[in-house]
């Protein structure tokens, strides 16, 4: 199936993680409860509506940045395993049970 409007869906899809890395870093040094979207939209370079557009409520907001920031060190974890650092493997072993 094709995407009726290819260069809007990407612009969609940039938006959406710009907003998601930009909650992750205004989360981790204000806090979540001490963090106003609007901060997150200035960060992230967009309006505060294009935020409300991809995101219900600062909720789903904060587990995209969750998930965002699990995958990222997934990917981290799985370099440094497979450059041989031992204790990477572990916990990425770790991060991969239920």
């Amino acid at each position: 199936m094709s995407v009726k409007y290819p260069k809007r869906t990407l612009k969609k899809n940039l938006n959406r993680e710009k907003l998601a890395i930009a909650a992750v870093i205004t989360f981790s040094r204000n806090g979540y409860p001490n963090t106003p979207l609007q901060e997150v939209a200035d960060h992230a370079g967009v309006h505060v509506q294009t935020l409300y557009k991809q995101f219900k409520n600062k909720e789903e907001l904060a587990i995209a940045a969750a998930e965002l920031a699990t995958e990222k060190a997934a990917v981290a974890l799985a370099a440094a395993a497979a450059a041989g650092n031992h204790a990477a493997g572990a916990a990425l072993a770790h991060m991969s049970q239920p």
